[in-house]
């Protein structure tokens, strides 16, 4: 072959070399996806497992990222040797020491950003809505929405006798306080304390918290969704991996037990077979049972049997209770549980459609996901997701709930996610229910300000005491009475004191003060920890000292006319008529009247002065 004919071949082989090499070059930049932490205090590691050994900087210390930490996720990496911690991200990062490293996080700590696709809007989304399911159904267009009106109005959700009935939303006693109530039956002002309403700790949430966890559009999002996915048995999607992937790290991992016959199958199996029975999906089953007794299990299916109840100890040994089932809130839950898992309280048609006595973990198991089934998800309540189970507004019950729990849903929700990414469906088509409410807030309801911050702005006593007779005036005090009226009483000067419930309360108001006379107000203001004011009003009196009448002034003198002895303003015949009268004793002029009647002012009242009178009113004189 000839030389230019070889020079060619090899120009064109490296040709093809360098594309190949840049195409392997490009499709590994192409896998690299951007991330961000979602949990705080995120251990990196060496490898895929958490019995790699940790990540440390420059510094050696261990390198720890916390949430919104951006990293760059280069793969996905299934663990050869952790059960439990699954899937890892390998990420590349820069830390706080201004290097870049290059580790391992466990994949539930990475929020990856997803390559937005093309969707379509389904048609019927309430506009409060529809943002919220756009940004969904860009990462995710095969899922399926159903939008459900309750025709309920939001604001009638959370009265004392719907979400707000005292002992129906409960939060756990690790949640901040701001989360709790203080109504009525709640909290006791007069102590400070809390009123626990369920054993373990369970405490009333307040009409803030039931709110947040309610309103949907807090949970419309592609991590917290499914606590809206309809729950009926789906076998195309629910597989016995996924059951496994669930049970993975509890006391049912690769346990095996054994059905009615004596066939033995493992706890997984028992749920798929729980699921074909009930119509429930297994997924659901599963991720109840570690919500309800925990990832090591309660005594609630251990079959050991001795609980204590309100009648002493109870032996319910070889009796189980997967789904917590009759264990209704009090101090003795499980106890309660276990006796109805025994079936001494149930008819004989319950006990032959739920499998009753529940005398083996299949038998409660399966019989338990039929009651659920029939109960709940296929019941006239139409409770099909776990959203409705807690918050039953599609059948109109408020009472008619699985849990006391308000963030069970999201809790529950968070595990079968968890579980359909490590199974790598969630691509899949799954199908969300989400209801809707009648006049809702235009923005999603946000929690309380979290804080453990005391609430109590309240007094246990309060004194008005006089200063000089040390006198009080305030008996009986109730702090839950704003408002006293000491009355009235002679004395200004007064001494207030007031002691708060709580230590941490602060109260002004108080002190020496001194009163004007007659009515005063006296507010004394207690500011508890968190802020909250409360406004005690003292209303008193102060009498006004009587005083002796004082004497009538003078009379201001007389002005007297000469000549006008009957004081009429005018100087008449009649004036001389009673001159002569007055000399005749017929009528006696008074002092006034006779200096008037003196018209030659010589000192004495006689006929001349009444002459006088006649000469002046003839003209013959003008003047006296």
């Amino acid at each position: 072959m000839a030389l230019k004919t070889w020079r060619k071949i090899i120009a064109v082989v490296l040709c093809v070399s360098f594309i190949i090499s840049m195409s392997c070059l490009f499709s590994v930049s192409a896998a690299e996806k951007k991330g961000t932490i979602s949990a705080d205090k995120v251990n990196i590691r060496t490898g895929a497992g958490t019995n790699y050994s940790y990540l440390t900087d420059s510094y050696n210390k261990n390198i720890q990222l916390s949430t919104g930490h951006k990293v760059t996720v280069l793969d996905t990496v299934k663990s050869t040797t952790d059960k439990t911690y699954v899937t890892w991200y390998k990420i590349k990062f820069t830390y706080s020491d201004k290097r870049e490293y290059t580790g391992y996080a466990y994949s539930q700590y990475v929020t990856v950003e997803l390559p937005e696709q093309d969707f379509t809007m389904p048609e019927g989304v309430p506009e409060e809505y529809k943002s919220y399911i756009e940004n969904i159904l860009k990462y995710y267009p095969d899922w399926k929405f159903v939008f459900y009106d309750t025709k309920l109005d939001w604001n009638s959700l959370f009265t004392a006798d719907q979400q707000g009935y005292v002992g129906r939303s409960l939060i756990a006693k690790s949640y901040p306080l701001s989360y709790r109530s203080t109504a009525s039956g709640c909290y006791n002002w007069r102590t400070g304390e809390y009123i626990m309403q369920d054993a373990g700790g369970w405490y009333q949430a307040n009409t803030q918290t039931i709110a947040y966890y309610m309103d949907p559009r807090n949970f419309l999002n592609i991590n917290d969704v499914f606590m809206f996915e309809s729950l009926s048995y789906d076998k195309t999607t629910q597989t016995l991996d996924g059951v496994k992937k669930i049970l993975e790290g509890s006391f049912m991992d690769g346990v095996k037990i054994k059905d009615p016959d004596g066939k033995s199958l493992t706890y997984a199996e028992a749920y798929i077979k729980a699921a074909e029975q009930s119509k429930v999906s297994p997924y659901h089953l599963a991720s109840r049972t570690i919500q309800e007794v925990g990832k090591s299990g309660s005594n609630s299916v251990k079959g050991q049997g001795a609980v204590a109840d309100d009648k002493g100890t109870v032996m319910y040994k070889g009796y189980y209770n997967f789904y917590n089932i009759g264990a209704s809130q009090g101090k003795y839950p499980i106890a309660n549980g276990l006796r109805y898992a025994s079936g001494t309280t149930s008819s004989d048609a319950n006990k032959k459609k739920y499998m009753l006595p529940w005398d083996s973990q299949y038998k409660a198991i399966v019989g338990g996901a039929i009651w659920i089934g029939n109960g709940y998800i296929n019941s006239k309540y139409k409770q099909n997701t776990m959203y409705f189970q807690k918050f039953n507004t599609s059948g109109g019950n408020a009472g008619h709930q699985y849990m006391g729990n308000i963030a069970a849903p999201l809790s529950e929700a968070k595990s079968i996610r968890k579980t359909y990414n490590e199974l790598g469906i969630l691509d899949k088509s799954f199908t969300f229910i989400i209801p809707y409410y009648r006049n809702m807030p235009k923005t999603a309801c946000k929690l309380p300000s979290s804080n453990n911050l005391d609430p109590n702005n309240w007094l246990k006593a309060l004194y008005f005491t006089e200063k000089s007779t040390g006198k009080d005036y305030i008996s009986g005090f109730d702090g839950a009475d704003l408002n006293w009226n000491i009355g009235t009483v002679k004395s200004k000067s007064f001494t207030v004191k007031a002691t708060p419930v709580s230590s941490k309360a602060k109260v002004s108001g108080t002190g020496n003060i001194t009163l004007k006379e007659g009515k005063n107000t006296v507010n004394i203001v207690v500011t508890a920890e968190n802020g909250s004011k409360r406004t005690y009003s003292i209303t008193v009196n102060v009498a006004v000292p009587e005083t002796p009448d004082p004497p009538d002034p003078p009379k201001p003198p007389v002005s007297i006319t000469v000549g006008d002895v009957d004081g009429n303003g005018k100087i008449e015949i009649n004036d001389a008529l009673l001159i002569f009268k007055h000399k005749s004793g017929e009528k006696t002029l008074s002092a006034d009247a006779q200096k008037a009647a003196d018209t030659n002012k010589n000192g004495s009242v006689d006929i001349a002065d009444a002459l006088l009178i006649f000469k002046y009113k003839s003209g013959e004189i003008s003047k006296f």
